[in-house]
This record gives structure tokens, C-alpha cells and sequence, in this order.
């Protein structure tokens, strides 16, 4: 049984930080394909099957993949070019520690890749359906406050997120002096 359990938690932080979001990411998409929407937006709920099932899951996996890169390209740069500077992190030190640096791991990394992928996600999919159906921001105002309040916070958690990972992986196993490094 705890071997059950531990297997359902290290799947948790992967369907917070690539499943959800990607699922996000594909209802951007489906403004762009109907077949993608029907998959979705199922009318008849008898339709539904587990190729349907397996499709969405492939595609948000996907999704999801790909909307982590383009937050590493993007979020995690601005993060560092803004301040958050990444730690060099010393591995050398991992043997012995393997299991709490995978709990920190899981409790701040996977929920700062949440954060950022549901950013990035949040962004091109209220982006696309803007663009497909022709709506500009200020005709739909409460929508525009709520996609743009919840871009500020989940950046806010995402940096925080990230801030604590690294002070907490640094202190599990030091940092590299810069002449080290080198």
C-alpha cells in the first residue's frame, strides 16, 4: 500500500505541473480545431469513449510539455533577469539526501511549474479565443480583470514558488563557489 501511495504522489506533482495546465493549453487550441472541441465540448455525453478519453490525454500531455518550454524560454528568464538568481547547485552532495531533495523537489518546483505553466497556459488560450472570435479585451472588461488578476498571482506564487526551492535545495546541498564552477 505505501508503495501505492508514493507512486500517486510523485504522479500528482506531474499532473499539477504538465496535465492541468496543458488541459488549459487545449482549450486555447480548440478555438482552433473542431476536432479538438468536440473532444472537449462532447454534446452527447453517451459519445463519449475512451479513444476520446486517451486523445485528450495524449493532447494535454503534449500541451502541457510544450507550454513548459516555452515557460522556461520565458518565466523562468524573466525570474532570473529580474533577480531570482539560480543557485549552483552542488549534486555532489545528493547521495544521502536523495529523498528530501525529491520532497522539496515536489512541494516547490512542481508547484512553481504549475504556477508558471497555468501563466503561460491562462495567456495564449484567452490570447487565441481573442483572436478567433474577434473580441477585443475591453468589450468583455470583468473577463480581461480576471485573466489579468490571476496572470499577476500565479506569477507572484510562481517566483515564490521558485525562490523557495532554491533557498531550500541550497540549503539540502550547498552551492558551488563561482572558481569551483569553473
Amino acid at each position: 500500500m505505501a508503495d501505492i501511495q508514493q507512486i500517486s504522489g510523485k504522479n500528482f506533482g506531474i499532473v499539477v505541473a504538465f496535465l492541468i495546465p496543458g488541459f488549459i493549453g487545449s482549450w486555447g487550441i480548440s478555438y482552433l480545431s473542431p476536432t479538438i472541441r468536440s473532444w472537449l465540448f462532447i454534446q452527447q455525453p453517451t459519445n463519449i469513449g475512451i479513444p476520446v478519453l486517451f486523445y485528450v490525454l495524449l493532447l494535454s500531455i503534449s500541451v502541457g510539455m510544450t507550454v513548459s518550454a516555452f515557460r522556461w524560454a520565458l518565466i523562468d528568464t524573466l525570474h532570473h533577469y529580474t533577480g531570482l538568481k539560480r543557485p549552483e547547485f552542488n549534486f555532489a552532495n545528493l547521495k544521502g539526501v536523495l529523498q528530501e531533495f525529491e520532497t522539496i523537489n515536489e512541494h516547490h518546483y512542481r508547484f512553481y511549474q504549475y504556477y508558471a505553466n497555468t501563466m503561460v497556459a491562462l495567456i495564449c488560450t484567452y490570447t487565441i479565443r481573442a483572436i478567433v472570435l474577434k473580441i477585443w479585451p475591453w468589450s468583455e472588461p470583468l473577463i480581461l480583470v480576471c485573466v489579468l488578476f490571476t496572470v499577476v498571482v500565479l506569477f507572484i506564487a510562481s517566483r515564490n514558488s521558485l525562490e523557495h526551492f532554491y533557498r531550500r535545495t541550497s540549503q539540502l546541498l550547498g552551492i558551488i563557489k563561482e572558481e569551483e564552477s569553473k
